[in-house]
């Protein structure tokens, strides 16, 4: 099992789980649709390759004040990854809520 220190998360032992960790669209950028897409072709290329579930680990609203600005984004958004299909699984972390996709 790998370990992940920066993210306080750590890899599943799940057979064909593939995660999202990071995603970031820069100010100017954003409430274009942006995350939607890298999210999604993320989806596209891990089907590809067999991904059975998708895991993601986004800041929820609650804990982004913790942050320095911007660096909450780096994770994505809990409500982009809900909207997409993703579903919040176990205990939320002081950094994350731990979402998964089954594909």
């Amino acid at each position: 099992m790998t370990e992940l220190i920066g993210h306080d998360c750590q890899a599943s032992a799940k057979p064909n789980e593939w995660s999202i960790h990071c995603i970031f669209v820069k100010d100017g950028f954003r409430g274009k649709g942006l995350s939607n897409k890298l999210i999604s072709a993320a989806i596209e290329y891990a089907k590809d390759r067999a991904a059975s579930i998708i895991s993601a680990f986004p800041i929820p609203e609650e804990h982004r004040e913790k942050f320095p600005a911007n660096e909450a984004e780096f994770s994505g958004r809990f409500s982009t990854y809900s909207k997409m299909g993703f579903v919040p699984q176990g205990e939320t972390s002081d950094f994350y809520k731990r979402m998964e996709l089954v594909i």
